[in-house]
């Protein structure tokens, strides 16, 4: 969703990143979940994300589109 939706807030937040797309950014989807996947899995390992949280996680960016 876009948070520019006209308002003096709505500009702001986009033009403070409240907004990022990722669909261009990866160029496979298999490329984005491996990465979300390694980066859940190092901040699990740090303890910073339960192995609950890191899995759900990894399922989200596997049921994405991202990169596909």
């Amino acid at each position: 969703p876009s948070y520019d939706d006209g308002s003096f807030l709505g500009r702001l937040r986009s033009l403070a990143g409240g907004h990022v797309d990722l669909t261009d950014g990866f160029t496979s989807h298999a490329a984005y979940v491996m990465d979300v996947t390694s980066n859940a899995r190092a901040l699990q390992a740090l303890g910073y994300l339960l192995e609950s949280d890191a899995d759900a996680i990894i399922l989200r960016a596997t049921q994405s589109d991202i990169g596909g």
